[in-house]
């Protein structure tokens, strides 16, 4: 369920013990809440528009597979650019799913605690949102302004 070459469920945890999953997420979220998490996460310019298709769409069936997510907004990405659109959906539903950016703060917070005066942090981020947070806190030492 991570991957958007191939059909899978839409599961996204790290952990299979944690409840929360994709399908969760897309089949109970409000247009409100998905749409939160499609901005913030996915930065997504269209997300209402996705949020509010995903939606409507629950509301006839039950959304399980990314092959299904992959269908409903096909329609919705930029023309050659299906790839990194669904990344970000992906992406976004991933970060909701196993509360990444809560697990960065906390690492962050701690590790601030932990290091010895003039020590180094070493950080290696995949993507804006990470790179945003962390260098936010370096630089300022509180996540203020970040979401």
């Amino acid at each position: 369920g991570f991957s958007i070459r191939f059909d899978g469920d839409l599961d996204m945890r790290m952990d299979k013990s944690s409840g929360l999953t994709a399908c969760d997420v897309l089949n109970t979220y409000s247009a409100k809440e998905l749409s939160r998490v499609l901005y913030e996460y996915g930065e997504l310019r269209n997300a209402n528009g996705i949020a509010k298709l995903i939606v409507s769409k629950c509301e006839q069936e039950v959304i399980k597979t990314t092959g299904q997510l992959k269908g409903i907004i096909r329609h919705c990405s930029p023309r050659n650019k299906e790839n990194k659109f669904f990344a970000r959906v992906f992406q976004a539903l991933r970060i909701e799913v196993n509360s990444e950016m809560d697990a960065l703060k906390e690492l962050l917070t701690q590790s601030a605690n932990l290091l010895a005066k003039g020590g180094r942090l070493v950080v290696i981020s995949y993507h804006s949102l990470e790179d945003r947070l962390v260098k936010n806190f370096i630089e300022k030492g509180n996540f203020k302004g970040i979401f």
